[in-house]
């Protein structure tokens, strides 16, 4: 270590051991008299006792306005922190600091930092300059900024040990029975490390009654975990909570800058660690890679190095789904469409970029937020993806903190993956079955439309009008850290996102009963509005809701099982192929033409994904054919002859058509959140800018030209269907889309439809209602609309209990202890 880190860590130990808890009720008191609720002490409490020898320090105070020396008479039991502290200063050293800053500012400044972008630097250039115009002057700006900013930094920790320590004596209190119990003491003499509070880093510690929640979570919202009013109402689930990871959150690697040493790893910051923190420990998060790793070992081909082994890899599992499909036990849908649905969703989303770890010993954050987005638990992430085991511990952890009996809905953006790993290869069969996995509403154009049948939000009676994207809203909150974070230490980065977190949850705090009437009332408008546009149809909720099951059940039929004999199921799955193929070539082209002014990172990535899909379908579907040929030799002459049949080509055609307008819709969206992210955050370059807006434009009238052709050849499947005498007259043919609406790609929408359903998948021969009749696919959404507004009713009454148990029994602990 450098000499300049070496003193770091020594004062830091000496705060944290002696100074810090001796500073916890001078600054109480502090609080108490310049709110007027508590006398002035008189002089004479500073007369000295310890008999110790006395020194004078002269120190520095500034104030907002200007600058006063005055000089301290220290001892033994009278330190110059504490003298300081009672005069309404912070010191910039532990021992003997000769500045001091006056806690005005200080608490001014924390506040401030936590609504824009940390700038010690700023400030303090800005205060010198300022004091200076009124004749004050520093020896060096600089040594203010450090000693300000070493100040600044103990006081905020000064600030969340006395929180954290009411907190503690409101818990011991809320333990207490009957009026004779001694009252529980401050601790104003263990270190900081040595003290144990309610965070994410310690074991869960339950009330007396272990039929509700922690005290941790209830701390940290008790609308969700404030009693058990949950087991009185009719959910679904407990609680719900949504998973999101963020890769911009990263911290630069610690390298050291000393001459002759450029290059090599530096040493860790000092440490600290938030009394409230919600950060999960490095050791739980590698509990839980080690024990992945045991249950399900990690292919060596995914390291950097051997990307075309990897390559063979992925394309062997494809060709094993492919050949094996089915419905697994547990699951449900077949393991094709689990495949298909997270290689297009990897695709899409942009978000899932890995960070480096060459550059980066940090590479984004794992958050967990309940559905009214406050932090429960987040997770550093070191790895370069977003690794299956951070979601596992922060699950881990949260099911620690709640009874047995609790269930818990999980809402995350590759849900469906989660779920099939989790019941695949059996991570924790303690709490797996108490979960049920959705995907969050922002995210969902990237699945299949089966995988949304199954895990949206809207197409579920769980979730209510839950739509997980709290971690959306919490991830725009915390995007101008960005950069300050980029080059913090390790620890003080953790440091700052737990400031981020408790200013969050107070915000959240002061409008619960708020939040609560206008979610009923938005429920309630909801629900009035879909009762009375069902009282105009003819079908009952249960029959629509039997309808959307029969829809449901037809779509998760695996792949093999939708022909009658092995040669048609050959034939099919490889014009299917086919067709997929011709539109992932023409997805490249439209990517190759985008790329002629500029490719960002994001571009190139999306095109080396697309060419890996064409490569993987070439020689699938150059296998299946000779296959054909080789086994059966009718087959392969009715695949030519279907081929040439233009039925057949125009539902091809029409498929084709469909599956490059979904592509360029998701990509559309896809660049539209790049741009918005872009304007939010201020970090990418203005040429990539332009390229994005550029590409959205291109994008658009790509789309509008693609729709008008979808169209044209539904219209010419309907002529020749009215015309030809080998064509059935009840052979279905998708609807028109319509442009209104397009652009959201809900899941409810007709551009999800596929042109492929066919009479003789359905035993008695009649194409059902809820694929040909438009009022039944209207009812089906109006009668889901019912089940959510009454789930999200429920929801409410239920939180609303929560809340106001939680009050009460706080009340009871709060004046028991005051008392």
């Amino acid at each position: 270590r450098s000499r300049h880190a070496r003193r770091r860590h020594v004062q830091a130990h000496r705060w944290s051991t002696s100074v810090l808890p001796a500073l916890i009720r001078p600054y109480m008191r502090f609080q108490r008299e310049r709110s007027g609720a508590h006398q002035a002490e008189e002089q004479s409490w500073f007369v000295c006792k310890c008999g110790s020898q006395h020194h004078s320090l002269e120190v520095v105070c500034v104030h907002m306005e200007r600058v006063e020396d005055i000089t301290l008479d220290i001892c033994k039991c009278r330190p110059a922190p504490v003298q300081l502290v009672q005069r309404g200063f912070f010191p910039c050293s532990p021992v003997r600091p000769t500045l001091a800053v006056s806690l005005d500012m200080l608490e001014f400044v924390a506040e401030l930092f936590l609504h824009i972008a940390p700038n010690e630097r700023g400030w303090a250039a800005t205060l010198v300059k300022y004091l200076k115009a009124r004749g004050y002057r520093f020896v060096t700006a600089d040594s203010f900024r450090r000693r300000f900013a070493n100040a600044l930094a103990h006081y905020q920790q000064l600030v969340r040990l006395v929180d954290a320590e009411v907190e503690k004596l409101v818990d011991r209190s809320r333990a207490l029975s009957g009026e004779d119990c001694v009252a529980p003491q401050l601790d104003e003499t263990t270190p900081v490390n040595g003290r144990e509070y309610s965070n994410a880093q310690n074991t869960a510690t339950f009330p007396s009654d272990h039929n509700v929640p922690s005290t941790y979570l209830q701390t940290w919202c008790p609308l969700c975990f404030g009693s058990n009013s949950s087991e009185n109402g009719d959910l679904k689930v407990d609680a719900i909570v949504c998973l999101d990871a963020n890769f911009q959150l990263k911290r630069q690697r610690d390298l050291d800058r000393r001459a002759g040493h450029q290059g090599e790893t530096g040493t860790q910051d000092p440490f600290v660690v938030s009394p409230r923190t919600i950060e999960l420990s490095r050791r739980d998060l590698e509990l839980w890679e080690a024990k992945i790793l045991d249950l399900r070992p990690e292919k060596s081909s995914a390291r950097a190095g051997q990307k075309r082994k990897a390559n063979e890899t992925m394309e062997s599992e494809a060709h094993a789904v492919e050949d094996e499909d089915k419905v697994e036990d547990d699951l449900k849908m077949p393991n094709s469409t689990y495949s298909a649905c997270g290689e297009s969703f990897i695709a899409v989303d942009g978000d899932r970029v890995k960070a480096s770890t060459q550059y980066f010993s940090d590479t984004g954050v794992l958050a967990m937020l309940c559905r009214h987005d406050i932090p429960l638990v987040i997770a550093s992430m070191w790895t370069a993806g977003e690794k299956q085991f951070y979601a596992c511990a922060l699950l881990d952890f949260l099911f620690k903190h709640l009874p047995r009996c609790w269930r818990i809905g999980v809402l995350y953006d590759i849900g469906c993956q989660m779920d099939q790993s989790l019941k695949k290869w059996n991570f924790m069969p303690d709490w797996s079955p108490r979960l049920e996995w959705g995907i969050s509403i922002f995210h969902a154009y990237g699945h299949q439309w089966t995988c949304q049948l199954w895990y949206h939000p809207r197409k579920s009676t769980i979730w209510g009008l839950s739509d997980g994207e709290g971690c959306e809203r919490f991830w725009s909150g915390l995007r101008r850290l960005i950069p300050c974070l980029r080059v913090t230490g390790y620890h003080r980065r953790l440091f700052i996102l737990d400031l981020q977190v408790e200013c969050i949850d107070e915000e959240k705090w002061g409008d619960f009963g708020k939040w609560l009437r206008v979610r009923v009332d938005r429920a309630q408008s909801r629900l009035d509005e879909a009762k009375e546009k069902l009282a105009e149809s003819t079908f009952s909720i249960e029959y629509l809701l039997h309808q959307f099951k029969d829809q449901r059940a037809y779509h998760s039929k695996p792949i093999m099982r939708q022909s009658k004999t092995q040669g048609a199921r050959a034939i099919e799955h490889i014009l299917s192929l086919q067709s997929t193929l011709e539109a992932q070539q023409e997805n490249l082209r439209e990517l190759i033409s985008e790329g002629n002014d500029v490719i960002p990172k994001t571009l190139l990535e999306r095109v080396h994904s697309t060419k890996l899909a064409i490569s993987r379908l070439q020689s699938n579907i150059k296998k299946r054919t000779e296959g054909l040929k080789l086994g059966d030799q009718v087959a392969a002459r009715k695949l030519e002859q279907l081929k040439k049949d233009r039925w057949i080509t125009m539902q091809l055609n029409l498929r084709i058509l469909r599956e490059q307008l979904v592509w360029k819709l998701r990509a559309r969206k896809f660049e539209l959140a790049t741009l918005d992210h872009a304007h939010s955050t201020r970090i990418l370059d203005q040429k990539t800018k332009v390229h994005v807006e550029k590409a959205v434009h291109h994008r658009s009238s790509g789309i509008d030209a693609t729709m008008k052709k979808y169209n044209a050849k539904i219209k010419e499947m309907a002529e020749y269907r009215r015309t030809s005498r080998t064509i059935s007259k009840s052979a279905y043919i998708p609807p028109l889309l319509l442009k209104e609406g397009l652009y959201k790609m809900d899941v409810d929408q007709d551009i999800w439809e596929d042109a492929r359903a066919d009479i003789g998948d359905f035993p008695d021969g009649v194409l059902p209602q809820w694929l040909v009749d438009a009022s039944v696919k209207k009812g089906i959404f109006m009668a889901q609309e019912v089940v959510n507004c009454e789930q999200e009713l429920e929801r409410c009454k239920v939180e609303s209990s929560n809340l106001r148990t939680w009050f009460y029994m706080e009340y009871r602990a709060v004046k028991r202890l005051v008392k």
